[in-house]
């Protein structure tokens, strides 16, 4: 079980960092190109630094190049800013983290709160309510969330850039929606369970029905969940940081994608998949540690 997370997370990595290496070399065009083009450096001159940077080389060379200085602990140097990709990444990493966090938080309390009102309100009402919200949630895509928003509180907010919560209650939001969901499913599904039937014929009160038979076995899936969701947050901010003109690293991520400038797109690819693959393994932990039939199965595996 351990040799095949441990090949599964390197085949993660390597095919997430391969796919955006290839994507890359695919485009139209090269860093230099879009150099020459802006500096006006002649045709001389942009060899010479397609050579210095290795650019001339095939791509299979570039390829092997590339998987040596990760081995060596160097992820490449930025071809606009001359920084390395490292300090980059830690420069950027924080105002992505808060986002995230932030972000994950409201979620998490709307997810939940939403998903527990739609399948177990008392009154109809409430209940379909709060189904419409889960469906616009999932139906309204970010960008056109995240543009209406900046329309209606430019004008009240000095500096909106400056301003963490707004960001974040467009992510969370939209995240909120798919967590609502395994909410309302697992809830559904728990009240038929027969232990609840049971608990109902013993007149246990409701509330300690709820609490103890309904929501405590439904946390197997929830907490799993919302951590894969950090780490989609984490990994998904392009579309908010560039609406709302913060810094962070889906903005380098961006911003390097349009200049073209390789080490800093693989590099961050990179960091995203090895954090995706860290996330999921706490995911994996959380589930067998919090239901113990995963725990037996593994021990018979």
């Amino acid at each position: 079980m351990v040799f095949t997370r441990i090949v599964t997370a390197i085949a993660t990595i390597w095919l997430a960092t391969t796919i955006a290496f290839v994507f890359l070399r695919v485009l139209p065009g090269d860093p230099v190109s879009a150099q020459a083009g802006e500096a006006g450096v002649t045709t001389s001159q942009a060899q010479r630094q397609r050579e210095l940077l290795g650019l001339d080389q095939p791509v299979w060379v570039q390829y092997a190049n590339y998987w040596q200085g990760i081995t060596n602990g160097d992820w490449g140097t930025s071809l606009y800013t001359g920084l390395p990709v490292t300090i980059m990444l830690a420069q950027q990493a924080l105002p992505t983290i808060q986002l995230a966090t932030t972000s994950i938080i409201i979620a998490t309390f709307f997810g939940f709160s939403m998903g527990y009102v739609a399948a177990l309100a008392n009154t109809a009402f409430l209940r379909r309510t709060a189904t419409l919200l889960i469906d616009l949630s999932l139906a309204i895509p970010i960008y056109w969330t995240g543009t209406l928003v900046v329309f209606l509180v430019a004008y009240m907010v000095d500096d909106l850039r400056s301003q963490l919560w707004i960001p974040a209650m467009v992510l969370g939001f939209h995240v909120s929606s798919s967590l609502a969901r395994i909410v309302y499913t697992q809830l559904q599904d728990a009240v038929q369970q027969p232990y609840v039937v049971v608990a109902h014929a013993r007149g246990l009160q409701p509330t300690v029905i709820r609490q103890r038979y309904i929501l405590r076995p439904i946390l197997v899936t929830i907490l799993p969940a919302v951590v894969l969701q950090f780490g989609y947050l984490l990994s998904g901010t392009v579309i908010t940081e560039t609406i709302f003109q913060r810094t962070g690293i889906g903005t380098i991520l961006l911003r390097a994608t349009l200049q073209q400038d390789y080490p800093v797109v693989q590099g961050v690819v990179f960091a995203m998949a090895i954090i995706y693959v860290m996330l999921t393994t706490i995911a994996d932990g959380l589930a067998t540690l919090l239901d113990p039939r995963l725990r037996l199965s593994q021990q018979h595996a």
